[in-house]
Formats: C-alpha cells, structure tokens, sequence
C-alpha cells in the first residue's frame, strides 16, 4: 500500500505553517522538509557548480544518520537526500534510502544519473522518490562540455532504465523529473529538451537560471529577449506534450509572465502531496527557510538553506532542539526581509517562485 502522510507528519505541518504566518522567532514546530546530505564527493566538474560548498569531501557516518532518521523523520513531509555532491556515491547511500520505507514522507533526491546502479535505480522506484535527473543540454558535445565528466549515453541509459522499471513496478508515488541549469550558452537547447524528454517519456521539467553573476558570458541577460524566444518556445512543445514546465519567471528586469503549466494537467504523484506542503509558504515574494527546512551536511554542520551560506550548528555536538531554535536561527527569522540575508544578497528571493508552486 502507498502511504499517505501520517496524523503526526500533518499535524506537525499545521503547526509550522502557524508559526511561519506568524513569522515566529522561537518554534514549537519541526521543520516540515529537510536536506540530508549523504557526502560531498562528485563524480562531475560543471561550470555552474561552487564547488567551495563542498569543502569536506567525505561521506555522512551512519551513526549521524541514525541520530537524524530518529529525532526528525518522524514529523517530515518531504526529505530530500541531496544538497552538495552527488548523493549516490556516498557509500552508505542505499542504506539510507531504504529508511523512507518506515515513514510516510515524500523522498526526493537529485542526481546527476551518469553512474547510479541499477539496484539503486530500482530502490528509487520502489520507495516511490521524487528524482530530479540534471541535464542541461539535448546534444551530446554541450552536453559533456557543460557536465563536464559525464557521457551523455550514460544518462540516457539509465534514465531509460529508470522508466523501464517505473512500467514493471507502476508506483505512483514515484516521479521523475529533468532539471534543466540554463544560460546564454546553452539555453537554445530547452526546445530540444523538451524533445527529448517526450521522446523517452519524462512527464515533469523544470528550467532553472545559472547564477554566476550578471556580468557573466554565460548569463541570460546577455540577451534578453532571444534567450526568453527559447524558454518560451520550450513551454510551447511542452504544452503539447503535456509534459509539467517551469521555467524562471524573471530574467533581469523582465517578466516571463507565461512560465509556467503547473495546473494544466496533472501528474499520479500530485494526490500525494497536500496542500500543506504544496504551497507551505505564505510569505509571498519573501523566504520562509528558517521555519520550514533545515539542511543537514556529510559532516553534520547544519546550515539554513541550499546556499550553505550560514552555517547555524553541528548536529554531532548538539540535539535538534537545541540548534533549531538557537540565537542564529533566531536573528535569521527575525529579519524583516530576506533579500539581504544577514549582510549577504540572495538570489534565490529575488527570483522566487514560491506562490502556488508545484514542488513536485
């Protein structure tokens, strides 16, 4: 039987949305998703990586895990076993994995899917995970230039692989999803994504912007209006495809107001995902991070947000409580905005695409 959220999972979720409306400093909730990170390693070297967040390039110990499993997993809606690196290779990952079977949460993961087994192929199926694969271009030379490392045959293999077994074991909790990094030197490609996608059976993408700075070569703002041509033609093949889109909803000081088909159509893996974790933040056009997620690294340092700007514990030193509402929890909540986070400026505000985002 695929499971639905627990009572505790949901109840939990009630109480932190609370706090979050009522933008509380101190918490008497869990946060509602997490970010585990099994290791650092990566087996890529891509452009857009900053790789200086991946300074302790060593796998999490089990023992960290099990703390983690024990004190958070129960009031989760969604664990992510992602930040840095690529997941999968942490050697313990399959391990890990296999936990979510025991809880009634939403798992995800985000791979790169160049040299994923297919014993853990098979587990992501089977224990119904939201996988994220990266690819960011449709012809092999951009392909392995901007994956740099990788082989183009690989990713198609397995993520034919992957379908493959969806068709045998036909879990609907399970989803599949290309995420596509794009700039002005390969944005071109998301029609031929789009493509591809249909071709090998990919019902859910989503388009991201690469950040490395405005005054980059490889920024779509180099030229507005083409790059925006692309994207737009993109959500064109994918509304006739019926495949899920997104795409960023602003490039530069440029609305895309068309950017995306979230409710057009719907996907097994939505009846899933209830309204408490689908639109979880009511703070439209501001981050809600420091209330509803909390990032947990290999080597059990805890930071606020994907960013891993601000490091606010270590999980090996400190119980959750502890950590969850200490004195740098409580300055990031009490900032009155979030575009300049505690002296840093964030991209991830600016751009937000929190208001009725289909997360799934």
């Amino acid at each position: 039987m695929i499971p639905q959220l627990s009572k505790t999972v949901i109840d939990n979720m009630k109480s932190n949305r609370a706090d979050l409306r009522d933008r509380k400093i101190v918490l008497g909730a869990y946060p509602v998703k997490l970010f585990i990170e099994p290791t650092q390693k990566c087996d890529l070297d891509c452009p857009m990586c900053d790789f200086s967040r991946r300074s302790d390039l060593k796998d999490m110990d089990m023992e960290l895990f099990r703390k983690i499993e024990k004190e958070l997993f129960p009031y989760a809606g969604e664990v992510n076993f992602h930040l840095t690196g690529e997941a999968t290779l942490a050697k313990n990952f399959n391990e890990m994995i296999k936990t979510s079977s025991k809880y009634t949460f939403i798992p995800k993961i985000f791979t790169n899917a160049n040299r994923v087994s297919e014993e853990t192929l098979r587990l992501f199926v089977e224990l119904g995970f939201n996988v994220s694969v990266s690819i960011d271009a449709a012809t092999k030379e951009l392909y392995e230039e901007v994956r740099t490392g990788s082989k183009l045959e690989y990713f198609i293999k397995n993520v034919k692989k992957l379908i493959s077994i969806s068709d045998q074991i036909k879990n609907e909790r399970f989803n599949l999803r290309f995420s596509c990094t794009m700039g002005h030197h390969n944005v071109h490609e998301a029609p031929k994504l789009v493509e591809l996608a249909h071709e090998l059976g990919v019902r859910d993408m989503m388009f991201g912007a690469m950040d490395l700075g405005a005054k980059s070569k490889r920024h779509l703002t180099m030229d507005t209006q083409k790059n925006i041509s692309y994207l737009k033609k993109a959500k064109e093949l994918a509304d006739k495809y019926k495949i899920r889109f997104s795409c960023p909803k602003r490039i530069g000081g440029t609305i895309i107001n068309d950017n995306h088909n979230w409710y057009d159509f719907e996907l097994p893996i939505d009846k899933f995902a209830p309204f408490q974790l689908e639109e979880h933040n009511p703070l439209e056009g501001d981050c809600g991070y420091p209330w509803i997620q909390t990032c947990i690294r290999s080597n059990g340092t805890v930071v606020s947000c994907c960013q891993a700007e601000h490091i606010v514990g270590d999980y090996r030193e400190s119980n959750f409580w502890d950590i969850w509402n200490n004195d740098m929890y409580q300055e990031l909540r009490k900032q009155k905005s979030f575009y300049n986070c505690l002296g840093k400026g964030c991209n991830l505000t600016i751009n937000s695409i929190w208001k009725g985002e289909k997360t799934r």
